[in-house]
C-alpha cells in the first residue's frame, strides 16, 4: 500500500508530520517531598485528582496520572510506591504514539504538596517504530531489580524490595511477567507483548515485542546487568 501523503500540509508549505512516541513524566525525586500523597493533576477533564493510594500499575484503582490518561484515551502510568530508604515517593508518565501537534490536546498541570507547579515537558522517544528485544538469562538468576527502558536512562522500572518497590519480577513466575507486560502497555501502548520461554537447560529467554524504544537494559537482583539484543519482530 502506498504511503498516505498529507497534501494539505504540503500545500501549506509544511512537511507532513511523522508519528512517533512522545512522553511526559514527573517525580517527587524519590521521597524528598514527604507529602507525595498531596500531589495532584489538574485539567479540564479532571479538575482535581490526587495520587493518594498505593497503586499497582498493572491493576490501578485510581491515581491522577492513570485516570487522566484513561480519560483522554492515551497511555499513562501512576506508580506510587513506598521507598524503603528515603521514604514515600511517586512517579508518573503520560505518553502517546502520534503526531507532535496532538500535544496541545493533552495539557495538564501537576502540583506538589504546596500547590506549586511541577515542571514537566513533552519529550520524543528514541524510536518511532516498534522494535523487539530478546535476552537469555542463566539459571538461577531470574529475579529482576530494575529495567532501564531506553539508552538514556529516562524511563525506568523498579522491582523488588531492594529497589524500593512492593512488586517483584521473577521470570519464573508467570504472574510477574504478565504484570511487566501490563506496565509496559500502560507506557508504550497496548501493542506491547512480553513473554518468556524456558530452554532445555533450564535457562529463561525474555522477549519484549512492539515497544517504542532503542535499548532495554535489565539489572538483576544478583547485581549483573544485561543489555537485551534487538531481534526481528515475529
Amino acid at each position: 500500500m502506498a504511503p498516505i501523503i498529507d497534501k494539505a500540509a504540503i500545500c501549506n508549505g509544511k512537511p507532513p508530520e511523522v508519528p512517533c512516541f512522545y512522553y511526559r513524566k514527573f517525580t517527587t525525586l524519590d521521597g524528598l517531598d514527604g507529602n507525595w500523597n498531596l500531589y495532584k493533576i489538574t485539567n479540564d477533564y479532571l479538575p482535581v485528582d490526587y495520587c493518594s493510594n498505593i497503586i499497582n500499575p498493572a491493576d490501578p484503582s485510581g491515581g491522577g496520572v492513570y485516570n487522566y490518561a484513561q480519560t483522554l484515551g492515551i497511555n499513562g502510568i501512576s506508580d506510587c510506591y513506598f521507598e524503603l530508604i528515603t521514604g514515600p515517593g511517586i512517579g508518573g508518565i503520560v505518553s502517546y504514539f502520534g503526531n507532535v501537534s496532538q500535544q496541545s490536546l493533552y495539557n495538564f498541570i501537576i502540583t506538589n504538596s504546596t500547590n506549586s507547579p511541577v515542571v514537566t515537558y513533552w519529550q520524543q522517544g528514541l524510536s518511532c517504530t516498534p522494535k523487539c528485544f530478546e535476552h537469555p538469562f542463566q539459571k538461577p538468576d531470574f529475579v529482576i531489580r530494575t529495567i532501564q527502558c531506553d539508552s538514556v536512562g529516562d524511563i525506568n522500572l523498579a522491582f523488588g524490595l531492594a529497589a524500593g518497590s512492593p512488586w517483584n519480577l521473577d521470570l519464573v513466575i508467570s504472574a510477574d511477567v504478565a504484570n511487566l507486560e501490563k506496565i509496559l502497555q500502560n507506557i508504550y501502548g497496548p501493542q506491547v507483548v512480553v513473554f518468556t520461554q524456558t530452554t532445555g537447560s533450564g535457562n529463561i529467554i525474555l522477549r519484549i515485542e512492539n515497544i517504542y524504544t532503542d535499548q532495554i537494559t535489565v539489572n538483576l537482583l544478583s547485581g549483573t546487568s544485561h543489555i537485551m539484543a534487538e531481534v526481528p519482530c515475529s
